[in-house]
C-alpha cells in the first residue's frame, strides 16, 4: 500500500519547513528539495487533495526561478519563496 494523503502532505511540509529552517544553504540541496517537493505536490494534486494546479505550478515556478543560476543562488530568497508556497500545501482541499 502507498503513502496516505496525510503522509504525503507531511513530506511536502517537511521539505518546505526544512527550507524555512535554513536546511538548504547550498544550491544543490535546494535544487534536490524542489524536485522532491514538486513530485510530492504533483501526487497530492492528482489525488484531488490540493487546490488549483495552476496556483501550485505558479508557486513551484516561483521557487525554481531562484534556482535558475547556481552561482547566483540566494538562500534567503529561496526561503521567502518557500514561505509563500507553504499555504498551498498546508491545508487539505476539503478544509479550504
Amino acid at each position: 500500500k502507498g503513502l496516505s494523503r496525510e503522509q504525503l502532505r507531511g513530506m511536502a511540509l517537511a521539505l518546505v519547513d526544512d527550507g524555512l529552517a535554513g536546511a538548504y544553504p547550498d544550491y544543490a540541496g535546494a535544487e534536490q528539495a524542489v524536485m522532491a517537493l514538486g513530485s510530492v505536490v504533483n501526487t497530492l494534486h492528482k489525488l484531488g487533495d490540493l487546490k488549483s494546479g495552476a496556483q501550485l505550478n505558479k508557486g513551484l515556478t516561483s521557487i525554481r526561478d531562484v534556482l535558475r543560476h547556481d552561482e547566483a543562488y540566494q538562500p534567503l530568497q529561496f526561503e521567502a519563496r518557500l514561505r509563500s508556497f507553504r499555504p498551498l500545501v498546508a491545508t487539505p482541499l476539503a478544509n479550504r
